[in-house]
């Protein structure tokens, strides 16, 4: 799970086509919310599934600017719980037995 994926040309998209560029396709696939890999063909993007989560940006600026602590608390907590949601659904598809999470993003490690 990373926002950033092959063919995506970020420090980290580089790394991971790297570290899974021989690794058989069927024994994995990749989880993201950013879909600027969807529309370019390149020899970087992976030959494996690509998922696709819902990104609540919006709720996210909601919570970084709400001036209680309380409900910054509850919107976190909404933003991690359907993130997770989204995520198990596809740990339940393709009946995943580890899971790496590359991200800075307070909502994806918890998720």
């Amino acid at each position: 799970m990373s926002p950033s994926l092959p063919p995506d040309l970020s420090g980290q998209s580089v790394i991971l086509e790297r570290i899974l560029h021989d690794t058989p396709p069927e024994s994995y696939c990749v989880i993201t919310y950013r879909g600027n890999h969807k529309r370019v063909e390149s020899d970087w993007k992976l030959p494996t599934q690509y998922y696709f989560v819902k990104h609540w940006r919006f709720l996210e600026r909601v919570v970084q600017n709400v001036p209680i602590v309380f409900l910054q608390g509850v919107l976190s907590w909404l933003l991690i719980m359907a993130r997770s949601r989204s995520v198990l659904r596809i740990i339940d598809h393709e009946k995943i037995k580890v899971m790496v999470v590359c991200s800075g993003s307070l909502y994806d490690l918890p998720a």
